[in-house]
């Protein structure tokens, strides 16, 4: 385990994940979210710029990457030796959404950049209702093409803790 993708819904703990996997592990943590939404970058709409970003963080030896981002999965997960894939429910990822939007006026995270304000209005929580019916097939596509990569799916909080402390 030398290159990391950690993918799934938000809400999930994936974020929460690799920090814990960075520490064991040493490796650098890339958090897609945190340079996506810089201000003083326009991965929004310059598409090219944000695929250079990527690919210039998939060509370090060792990393692990917290984030979807459809784009640049499939490429990402060509570069990566382990997955992460935290198939979780729906109702799990809505939770961890209003969990962190509920504390997020006595947190600053780590995993977002200055003067990030933490949301989670109607839309985006649509937008995790419906993330596994939207993108399940696509990711379950790119998961069979990379099956001889060591892939570890998660289903719930429990077997989280449990492959951290083993590890």
């Amino acid at each position: 385990m030398k290159r990391v993708m950690i993918i799934d819904s938000p809400g999930t703990g994936k974020s929460t994940f690799a920090k814990k996997l960075a520490v064991k592990t040493g490796f650098p943590l890339i958090h897609l979210d945190f340079y996506y939404h810089d201000k003083t970058k326009n991965y929004l709409t310059d598409k090219e710029a944000w695929k250079a970003q990527v690919d210039e963080f998939t060509a370090r030896p060792t990393w692990i990457i917290d984030g979807n981002y459809g784009r640049t999965m499939a490429e990402r997960m060509q570069r990566a030796d382990t997955i992460f894939y935290f198939n979780m429910p729906r109702r799990t990822a809505l939770w961890g959404v209003i969990k962190r939007r509920a504390n997020a006026h006595r947190t600053v995270r780590t995993d977002m950049p200055q003067g990030w304000k933490e949301r989670a209005g109607w839309k985006f929580l649509k937008y995790v209702w419906t993330f596994r019916g939207n993108y399940a097939a696509a990711t379950q596509q790119m998961l069979v093409a990379n099956s001889g990569k060591q892939i570890v799916v998660f289903k719930n909080h429990r077997q989280i803790a449990h492959y951290l402390k083993v590890l």
